[in-house]
């Protein structure tokens, strides 16, 4: 009876005849498969991030925005962010990438800060520029992340080009629909000139970023914004300038 239990151990042996089963063993408790049996493997949970990818990319946003790009650099992303080198690059893959998502964020940011000004008109208009003024005199270093990324980067980088394309349209576009609405409202004086207004009014806003983001006498960069102000508010036809006067924006000191 013996010989036949070790005879019949030996023939169910996985691994074919002359083996034998250890008592308690069993072939899915070993690590390899074996061929002609369907072996359950263990299935691995994805590791949880322990961090917020939406708050890293506000971080690395802050960071380039006001150190530009060749100015930062990955301990720089490390100090700002919280996390480990090998963390960053394994989220971004490479200080680019990690650029390129910031500049993302940063557009998301700014058609939401110019999605009523295309709506109100000509007070649309004053109203980004009366914006623009507060944010050049409270953080006059900081500048516009596309504007200044755009003087680090060759004519021929193209994803760059692209991105800084999009935001240049962007901007044209919604003083043009501002400008179209207005004349729609009947309070523009002269509607021929809306394209060519758009566009003079984007140049003069991309410049004033450029200004601020290098210029020692902050007052001729504010002087400008309320020139541009006025210009627009000139704009206006007469039965609608009865209106009360625009309130200029506090400036408490900055320090």
């Amino acid at each position: 009876m013996s010989k036949n239990w070790s005879r019949l151990k030996r023939e169910r042996h996985p691994l074919g005849a002359g083996r034998s089963l250890r008592q308690g063993s069993t072939p899915w408790s070993h690590p390899r498969s074996y061929s002609g049996m369907n072996i359950p493997k263990r299935v691995r949970m994805p590791r949880t991030k322990a961090f917020s990818p939406a708050d890293v990319v506000d971080r690395a946003l802050q960071t380039f925005w006001q150190r530009g790009y060749r100015g930062t650099s990955m301990e720089h992303l490390t100090s700002s962010t919280g996390l480990s080198r090998s963390s960053l690059y394994a989220e971004y893959g490479s200080k680019r990438n990690a650029l390129d998502r910031a500049v993302d964020r940063y557009l998301d940011d700014f058609r939401l800060t110019v999605a009523r000004t295309d709506e109100d008109g000509l007070s649309g208009i004053v109203s980004l520029f009366a914006g623009l003024e507060e944010s050049i005199y409270f953080k006059p270093e900081y500048g516009c992340l596309m504007v200044n990324t755009r003087a680090e980067f060759p004519p021929g980088d193209q994803a760059y080009s692209r991105s800084y394309a999009a935001y240049d349209d962007l901007i044209v576009r919604t003083f043009r629909t501002a400008l179209d609405s207005s004349a729609i409202l009947g309070e523009l004086d002269d509607p021929e000139q809306a394209s060519v207004r758009s566009h003079h009014l984007a140049t003069i806003l991309v410049g004033l970023f450029a200004q601020a983001r290098g210029s020692n006498d902050l007052s001729t960069v504010l002087l400008r914004a309320e020139a541009a102000i006025d210009q627009v508010e000139s704009w206006r036809r007469r039965s609608f300038k009865q209106r009360p006067g625009r309130p200029r924006p506090l400036r408490p000191s900055r320090d």
